[in-house]
């Protein structure tokens, strides 16, 4: 706790878990549930706007924030979609035959 640290990590919506976001009662509070690399489990609560675009098809989130008592405080988020990249790597391949 209290340390500035990276997480890699996937969403996790299992048991009914939902990125909880209200644009209008509070559009700064994003909170979000995350499985990391090791299979521990922690809330996320993220204090600087909206969802990134596609999180929740993201398949590898990276977290850098502050651990807490009771949550992972987040001051960015980066979301990586592999298969973005591959569908990229796919027309590339097809263009250079």
């Amino acid at each position: 706790p209290g340390k500035y640290i990276h997480i890699i990590a996937k969403l996790d919506t299992a048991g009914g878990k939902v990125i909880e976001y209200d644009a209008i009662k509070n559009p700064n509070y994003l909170s979000f549930h995350i499985v990391d690399s090791l299979g521990g489990t922690s809330r996320v609560i993220y204090m600087k706007g909206k969802p990134p675009t596609d999180m929740e098809k993201s398949e590898r989130i990276v977290l850098k924030g502050k651990m807490t008592d009771s949550a992972f405080v987040c001051d960015d988020i980066l979301i990586k979609c592999p298969s973005k990249y591959t569908e990229d790597e796919a027309k590339i391949s097809s263009n250079t035959k």
